[in-house]
């Protein structure tokens, strides 16, 4: 049977955050991705090489892109500032930090076995 992708929105803790206090872990602000938000990731995360006649997958543009879309705030702060949640200062974010809420959010659009079942 086909399901429809339900969005949801969820706080997400950095592994390099988990052992501070609540007071002190930036917490992220994600939502899982729908099949619109994976396709255009797609779109802008391929390139077509002429000479070798094959398209490439552009990894960094892909995690750039997803974290972009499914990203939706945070807290963060710099010496107790409160960092504002833009574009620009997602593409200033640590690329292991990066990282971690691409994968992340790659691991929370997909249907656990129990989601399938319901």
């Amino acid at each position: 049977m086909i399901k429809l992708v339900m969005v949801r929105e969820y706080e997400y803790i950095p592994k390099s955050e988990k052992d501070k206090s609540k007071e002190e872990q930036t917490i992220f602000k994600l939502k899982t991705l729908t099949s619109e938000d994976k396709l255009i990731i797609e779109d802008g995360s391929t390139d077509y090489d002429a000479e070798s006649k094959q398209l490439k997958l552009l990894i960094g543009t892909s995690i750039l892109k997803r974290v972009m879309v499914g990203l939706i705030g945070w807290n963060l702060k710099e010496n107790n500032l409160d960092i504002s949640f833009t574009k620009e200062n997602i593409k200033k974010l640590p690329i292991d930090i990066l990282k971690e809420l691409s994968e992340e959010l790659i691991s929370s659009s997909v249907l656990t076995a129990t989601e399938e079942k319901n």
